[in-house]
């Protein structure tokens, strides 16, 4: 099971927990809520990454996030779609490169 520390306090974060909680998978071992907080926070709870919510400012972590070494995903909601980027390389199977580039819009 991988242990996530979720960052940000918002729906976005609450459904993400929720979401992640139900996976089965992936235990959240914490919400960090302030960027004075995850150091403390990260210790606590030993996670093998960070997933930030997208509505956290980046901006306010950014100092935070260059001093912790763990892999650390964003995950944005815009529209209908998730995005995710991640600080470290992710493997991803043929499978979903496929329909990744079978999703993309014909060009005219």
């Amino acid at each position: 099971m991988r242990r996530v520390l979720l960052v940000g306090d918002s729906l976005f974060a609450d459904t993400l927990k929720h979401m992640l909680a139900c996976s089965g998978e992936i235990e959240v071992v914490g919400v960090c809520t302030a960027p004075d907080e995850l150091a403390a926070s990260i210790a606590a709870g030993s996670p093998d990454a960070l997933l930030v919510a997208g509505a956290v400012e980046p901006d306010l972590y950014a100092e935070a996030y260059l001093r912790c070494e763990l892999p650390i995903i964003y995950a944005a909601l815009t529209d209908d779609h998730l995005t995710v980027f991640t600080s470290r390389r992710v493997k991803a199977a043929q499978c979903q490169l496929l329909a990744a580039i079978g999703a993309l819009p014909q060009r005219s």
